[in-house]
């Protein structure tokens, strides 16, 4: 049995083919199953992006200084095939600025995503058959599970930004480099040099693949393997120093072509694009982010120092992480002879000088931190490699059962253990053996993509007479709500909301001094929230108000059957009276049904006229206050619809009838309306009562 199995491990299909596909698809799945991305951004950024190359506008395809080229060629795939699937969608509605039939935003996020993953997913898969020729397979395979099931990099993996992205693919521009270091074989290099392009392409931080280059490329050419090196001459050393100085250049020169080549920017207006990527580079290395940064329990407007990212790095790794790495230390020292240890302080020098980087710059955020932390799980593999051998090593451990696989087996399985239990919240994971969420709370800053905020909309949309209410919730995190909620939210705190949505986040920064939202948390806290919701034993998101009360106060209830067009069933209605003096509002419900999708904006009527056809009261609306247009309803759905009718101060006692129908918003041309049996309405007006005004007693 262990002939075969290792036979299995050790064929060319289980090894190029197989495992690859198996270590993507540990990457993608918890990537792109219920993305959770706050940042709206790059996702407009992307949309723009696509625009731009279909209309050949080059110098469009600059959104930012950053620059997020290659997000935006990724992520542009998934918003122009969405685009092509939804058809109608205009650009305020795709933004966010206009209504839209609910779960559409959602599937915007998750087109953007899937490519943005495929991406992500593809590097970690590339990195195996990258360690494996560095370190072994079995290091290798570890160290790839680890990193795809790292609960940091997966929580901005599920983000339509670049942090992420730029993590795997400055992992795997490093990882080619280091194989050319050991092998020379050219295609490494230009593999190396391609993927430092696409890095430059993502995010300014990537500059530091050119300092990490120098520093590897010149160890690499003095290294020990060449045992001539001690007794090289003065000309020899200014050779091998030119040899090196050739290598880098050619390195550079590749990614620079990459980058020029995947920029179409850069073919009009380079000079722009270059300054405005050094001014930014300049400009955020010594200014701090606009947002105040939560930090040791208080807010910090200046540069909170290095120990921020020595934080971030403790409490965001896995208890199982944590440990393995100090593991790799210790062994790495002990194993100092072995070929592969090179490999493992050429990681920690990675993981170091980054960290250092990001650390000395004033800007700070934790997702800035992300291409720290792939190189750390691959120093944990070693941790673990290397204990699992040394255990089976033990006389009283040589037991069958007791195989360094099983060992290795188990702690990958712990690992899933502890980061899918957060599924699919990941960024509310906080390291065990530092006391968890609750003691992370008391020290950084959580809920960076607006966590629990969907919760919160998912709930307020089941909730009785909810499609017509206002919510308000602060707008650091506000599209996360937002794109969930199917009622009107506000990003200002005004009186007259239904809701009012507080996050820990912005909480925690005090609502960046914004004096209303401050005085109406404090507020709120004297009373009870009508519902919270919890991530990891810490609160993330407190909701205040009151469930909305019948849009009809008493009254009765008028069972219709009617159609309007070939889309809308008028199922009933609800009356708060048939019996109003003068001056009075009557109250209407419509109870409508989507029996199909509607491409166009229909307008409600609801009339009431005298026996002499003369209209005497009328309220006109979008449907649900406005907050639902026909185009945005979703077939099956049940619509309450409410309306306030006033009576005249004038009106004269006597019967009056109550009418309503629709008519297209652009045109004013009413829409057929059908009984049940198909009969037409005249006018298209359906009848449904007569209301009695009496003399006010």
């Amino acid at each position: 049995m262990a002939d075969l199995l290792n036979e299995f491990w050790g064929s060319r299909k289980f090894q190029r083919w197989i495992l690859p596909i198996f270590i993507f698809l540990i990457a993608f799945l918890p990537r792109v199953i219920y993305p959770v991305s706050r940042p709206h951004q790059w996702h407009h950024r992307a949309y723009r992006f696509a625009d731009a190359i279909l209309t050949m506008d080059w110098a469009a395809t600059f959104q930012r200084y950053h620059p997020g080229v290659s997000l935006m060629w990724l992520s542009s795939v998934g918003v122009e095939i969405f685009d092509r699937l939804q058809g109608n969608l205009t650009a305020d509605q795709f933004y966010g600025y206009a209504p839209v039939r609910p779960g559409v935003l959602p599937e915007s996020v998750f087109f953007a995503l899937v490519p943005l993953a495929i991406g992500i997913s593809v590097c970690i898969a590339l990195t195996y058959p990258l360690m494996s020729h560095l370190a072994g397979r079995r290091i290798a395979l570890v160290g790839v599970l680890l990193m795809a099931l790292d609960p940091f990099l997966i929580a901005y993996g599920k983000v339509i930004h670049v942090d992420a992205l730029l993590a795997s693919l400055m992992m795997v521009s490093a990882l080619f480099l280091l194989l050319y270091l050991k092998d020379r074989r050219l295609h490494n290099l230009v593999f190396s040099a391609i993927f430092a392009g696409l890095s430059f392409l993502s995010k300014s931080p990537s500059v530091f693949l050119i300092l990490y280059s120098g520093l590897v490329v010149t160890i690499g050419f003095a290294s020990p393997a060449y045992p001539e090196f001690k007794t090289y001459n003065g000309r020899q050393w200014v050779q091998l120093a030119w040899s090196a100085i050739k290598i880098l250049l050619l390195w550079f020169g590749i990614s620079i072509v990459v980058f020029f080549v995947l920029f179409p920017a850069m073919w009009v207006m380079p000079g722009h694009v270059l300054s405005e990527m050094a001014d930014s580079l300049i400009f955020h290395a010594g200014e701090p982010h606009k947002n105040p940064v939560y930090f040791l329990g208080r807010l910090w407007l200046n540069n909170p120092g290095l120990l921020f990212e020595v934080t971030i790095l403790a409490w965001k790794t896995t208890a199982l992480t944590l440990l393995l790495l100090a593991a790799a230390v210790i062994f790495g020292v002990y194993h100092r002879r072995e070929a592969r240890t090179h490999v493992l302080w050429a990681l920690i020098a990675y993981t170091f000088f980054f960290t250092l980087q990001m650390g000395l710059a004033s800007k700070k955020q934790m997702a800035y931190l992300a291409p720290a932390f792939p190189p750390l799980s691959l120093i944990a593999a070693f941790g673990l490699v290397w204990t699992a051998e040394a255990i089976s090593r033990l006389r009283q451990w040589r037991l069958g059962q007791w195989q360094p696989l099983t060992l290795l087996v188990l702690a990958i399985l712990l690992q899933a253990i502890l980061v899918f239990r957060h599924h699919p919240y990941y960024g509310a994971h906080h390291n065990l053996l530092l006391g968890g969420s609750t003691m992370a709370a008391r020290i950084l800053p959580i809920q960076d993509q607006g966590e629990g905020l969907d919760l919160a909309a998912q709930y307020l949309n089941q909730l009785p007479h909810g499609q017509a209410t206002t919510a308000t919730v602060f707008r650091r995190n506000a599209v996360v709500f937002e794109r969930e909620f199917n009622g009107r939210s506000t990003r200002e705190m005004v009186p007259g909301v239904n809701y009012r949505v507080y996050d820990i986040n912005s909480v925690m920064r005090q609502f960046q001094g914004e004096q209303p939202w401050n005085d109406a948390w404090i507020q709120d806290q004297a009373d009870d929230p009508l519902v919270t919701f919890d991530l990891d034993g810490v609160t993330y998101v407190w909701v205040y108000g009151q469930v909305p009360t019948d849009p009809v106060d008493g009254g009765f209830e008028v069972e219709l059957d009617y159609r309007i067009g070939d889309q809308v069933q008028l199922t009933g209605a609800r009356l708060s009276d048939n019996s109003l003096a003068a001056g009075e509002i009557l109250k209407v419900a419509l109870l409508w049904k989507a029996t199909g999708e509607i491409n166009d904006d229909w307008t409600v009527f609801t009339h009431i006229l005298s026996a002499d056809r003369e209209l005497v009261g009328q309220q006109d609306n979008v449907p649900l206050l406005g907050i639902r247009p026909t185009y945005t309803w979703v077939e099956g759905e049940l619509l309450e619809d409410p309306y306030g009718i006033v009576l005249e101060e004038t009106l004269a006692p006597g019967s009056y009838e109550l009418s309503v129908g629709m008519y297209d918003t652009d045109s004013l041309a009413r829409i057929p309306a059908f009984d049940a049996a198909g009969n037409r309405m005249q006018d298209d007006r359906i009848v449904i009562g007569f209301i009695e005004v009496v003399k006010e007693q």
